[in-house]
């Protein structure tokens, strides 16, 4: 189960580029080449990717095919957004919170002029220090 939501996370996060969502026009890509070859005999792949991506988009009697291709147009999927912006003359009054706990300010010190008389034995009890 955790292959599966992952795999479909992965799927709709790379399916939300707009490059990759072209995968989908590569049976296209195929049906093009395959017609092109049917035409001329010697038009390799090499040749085909050069006459519909490198030379530009040239104006032929399948024009229309051509731009259905992949990597041929970008469609740009925008979300509008709509900020609005009130002025106004109300200043938010921010009070600060009240303390619901006290602090316990008593710190331990070590003082370096007290000598216990437990010093000298080696077990000994513990000491508190004020």
């Amino acid at each position: 189960m955790k292959k599966f939501i992952s795999i479909l996370f992965i799927s709709v996060y790379l399916f939300s580029f707009q490059e990759f969502r072209q995968v989908f026009k590569l049976p296209t890509l195929v049906e093009h080449i395959v017609k092109h070859r049917i035409e001329n005999g010697e038009f390799s792949l090499v040749n085909f990717l050069n006459h519909h991506y490198f030379s530009g988009n040239v104006m032929d009697n399948d024009y229309a095919q051509d731009q259905k291709l992949p990597f041929k147009q970008i469609d740009f999927t925008q979300f509008s957004t709509i900020v609005f912006v009130v002025e106004s003359n109300n200043v938010l009054k921010i009070e600060t919170p009240k303390r619901l706990f006290t602090e316990n300010k008593n710190f331990f010190i070590y003082k370096n002029n007290f000598i216990s008389e437990f010093q000298h034995s080696i077990f000994q009890p513990p000491e508190i220090l004020m």
